[in-house]
This record gives structure tokens, C-alpha cells and sequence, in this order.
């Protein structure tokens, strides 16, 4: 059977909650990281290590222990992301002995931390020693069997020439109806476990009534797009906006495997509860620029955004930012709340009937106003000349 639960922690290990109540987790090989290591103000024993950075890698790891042996107190020699990172910042820079050595001293002073292994296995993998790479990635998944990361490099190590499933191809991958909503439970049980407020914007109560209706969905023909879609709507509704299915980097993403003919295909913006086309882009001969779009498909336009804004993260579920979000976003969720379809027809203002839209050319994104500039730093002011408040 296949494992969807899997692919959907997939999406999920690319997921942060540092400002929602864990520490940061990357969305690399070392996202196995627990959030078990606590604050001090004690001087940092890598700052150290990188203050002696003219030393060879054996001979700061010989300080390391050195200091440590002398006064374990006076080092922070408790952080385990702190000294991974470290050996990352050998790793990114392609120097794989100091890299491996780093490994190495995480492994013997975390022998717990199934994210060493992890490290070092990749390594290993980065050094293209595949029997060493494979040897450290098989403990990591043992001694964590929640790595996917882990499992789905064993299985390229041992089947080198099996291919991974194009983006296409995923997109519209069917997979088993019960798989589907046995790992939609996994998700909601993973994600209780691993974030420690899950529950501070929702009860429990209702978090669960969610996961519920998203089963109630799965039919025998729900794609693994569609899928996808439904896992966004169960971690958006814990209100954490570091908490989200993945990155627009990462190839689970439901926005790259979009193929473009699905796409949405005018550029339009959400303004005071309504959705307004900005460019017609190839519809000119359909909709004009400030057409007021009023329903997409039968769905009224705000009914639709309202069941997208239930798939957008956003901290406390800030409205303000899923409306930025559909802003920059709205060529793919559209289609994903429509449940994917061919063709798009619209309804606007002052018009009678309904327009069938052309098929998109080029994916659409958010209208660039170069008369606004962009900030840069946390907070901006702009004076504007002549200009006055009333």
C-alpha cells in the first residue's frame, strides 16, 4: 500500500514553528531537530570554535573536548542546532572533511539525536561515498521512523535509477480512498504532537471536526493535488504562520505542480469584498480592465474566497494577510477551490450571461504598482510631498 501519510508529512516536514512556540526547524535534512534545547546566556562553545578558525578542524574539535573536560559549565555545550549548523556551514561550503568531522563530534555528543545520523549521512552523500551515506541515513530512519527524508534517500541510494514522479504526474496521481483519509488523521495526530500551540486558535473539538469533513470528500477519484489541497486547510486552521505545507521551492508544493493550462487565466485583486480584474491578459477580447468579477464557475466570488482563506496560513488567521496572500497568489488557488477544473467561465457587473474564459498562455501573478515602494526593513515611513491629511 502506498504510504500517503508519507508524502504528507512530506509536505510537512518543510514546516516552521518558530514564532509559534518551537524553535526553528529547517527544511533540509536537518528538520529531525527537537526543540528540546533551552535558552542560556552562556557563551557559545561554536563562537569559540570560529574564534579559533585558523586551527585545523582536528584541533578545534580537541578544544572542544578540552574545554569541556576543564569546566563543562562555562560553554553552552547543550545546543545541538547550534553545533549542526556549525557543520552545515562546512557542508554549504563544500568542505566535506571539516563538514563529516563536525558530524561526527554531534553524533558522539547527541548519540540520541537521530538528526546527527541524518547530518552525516548527507554528508557522506554530498561526498558521493553512497555506502557510507546509505549506512548513516538507515540509522536515522531507525532511530526515527518519521523521517521521510531520510527514507526517501535510502530508496534513491538502493534504486538509483528509479525516477522520482514528474510534478505533473503527481498532480493528477490517484491514490487509494482510505489511504487518503488514514493520513489526513496522521496529519491532524502529527501535528498535536509536534506543535506545542496547535490549539491556541482552535479547540480541539473543532480541529478534529475539520479533519473530518476534509474525509468526507475523498471520493475514489481524489487526485493527489486535490489532496494536498485538503492537508493546507487542516494545518492553516491551527492559525500559525510559521506552520504552512511547504515552501514554493519544494516540489509538493500544490503551486508547482499546477500544470499552466489549470491556471487561472486573468490577473485580478480582491478589494473591499470584491474581486476585480487587473489584466485581462490573453481574455482582452473577453473582460476589460475593473470588470468586477461575480461569480467563477457558478461560485459566488465571495463564497470562494472565503472557502480559500480557510486554505491560507496566517498567524490568528489574520484576514488582512490571506487577503495579500490571494493577491499574490489567486492563479492557483482559484483553480484548487474550484476542485481543479478545465475551463473557467465568469460572470461580471453589467453583463448578461456568462464568458468563457481562454485557456491561460503565461501564470498569471500579483500586478507590479511601481509608484509603491517596497520596505525593506521592519517598519517605513514615506513623506510625501505636498500631500496632506484630512
Amino acid at each position: 500500500m502506498t504510504n500517503l501519510y508519507a508524502i504528507c508529512l512530506t509536505i510537512l516536514s518543510s514546516c516552521v514553528f518558530s514564532a509559534c512556540g518551537n524553535k526553528l526547524i529547517s527544511t533540509t535534512s536537518f528538520d529531525q531537530l527537537q526543540p528540546n534545547e533551552v535558552k542560556t546566556k552562556k557563551p557559545s562553545i561554536v563562537a569559540k570554535l570560529k574564534e579559533n578558525s585558523q586551527l585545523p578542524i582536528k584541533e578545534r574539535i580537541a578544544l572542544y573536548h578540552k574545554l569541556k573536560e576543564e569546566n563543562s559549565t562555562l560553554y553552552d555545550f547543550g545546543n545541538e542546532t547550534e553545533l549542526t549548523m556549525y557543520g552545515y556551514s562546512f557542508l554549504w561550503g563544500n568542505n566535506l572533511p571539516d563538514a563529516i568531522a563536525i558530524f561526527e563530534l554531534v553524533i558522539s555528543e547527541f548519540p540520541d539525536s537521530a538528526n546527527a545520523y541524518d547530518s552525516k549521512g548527507e554528508a557522506y552523500l554530498q561526498a558521493k561515498d553512497s555506502v557510507k551515506a546509505l549506512q548513516y541515513y538507515e540509522k536515522a530512519l531507525l532511530m526515527n521512523p518519521d523521517n521521510f527524508h531520510a527514507e526517501d534517500v535510502i530508496e534513491q541510494i538502493k534504486f538509483p535509477t528509479k525516477k522520482p514522479l514528474a510534478p505533473p504526474e503527481k498532480f493528477s496521481k490517484v491514490y487509494a480512498g482510505n489511504d487518503y483519509k488514514a493520513d489526513l488523521d496522521q496529519l491532524g495526530q502529527k501535528l498535536l504532537a509536534v506543535h506545542t500551540h496547535a490549539l491556541k486558535f482552535i479547540t480541539k473539538e473543532q480541529f478534529w471536526k475539520n479533519i473530518e469533513s476534509k474525509k468526507s470528500l475523498i471520493t475514489g477519484k481524489t487526485t493527489y493535488a486535490e489532496f494536498a489541497w485538503h492537508c493546507n486547510a487542516i494545518i492553516a486552521s491551527i492559525g500559525c504562520s510559521h506552520t504552512a505545507s511547504s515552501t514554493m521551492q519544494n516540489d509538493y508544493h500544490e503551486f508547482s505542480i499546477l500544470p499552466l493550462e489549470n491556471s487561472f487565466p486573468l490577473q485580478v485583486r480582491w478589494v473591499n469584498k470584491q474581486l476585480f480584474v487587473v489584466n485581462p491578459m490573453n481574455n482582452a477580447d473577453k473582460v476589460k480592465v475593473k470588470d468586477e468579477i461575480l461569480s467563477i464557475n457558478g461560485i459566488e466570488t465571495a463564497n470562494l474566497i472565503s472557502d480559500i482563506y480557510e486554505h491560507i496560513v496566517a498567524q490568528a488567521n489574520i484576514q488582512t494577510f490571506k487577503t495579500h496572500h490571494f493577491n499574490t497568489y489567486f492563479a492557483a488557488l482559484i483553480p484548487y477551490a474550484l476542485g481543479l477544473p478545465n475551463t473557467f467561465e465568469i460572470v461580471v457587473k453589467e453583463n448578461s450571461g456568462s464568458i468563457k474564459l481562454h485557456k491561460a498562455e503565461e501564470m498569471a501573478t500579483e500586478l507590479y504598482d511601481p509608484s509603491i515602494n517596497s520596505c525593506s526593513k521592519d517598519l517605513c515611513l514615506e513623506i510625501l510631498e505636498g500631500k496632506q491629511l484630512f
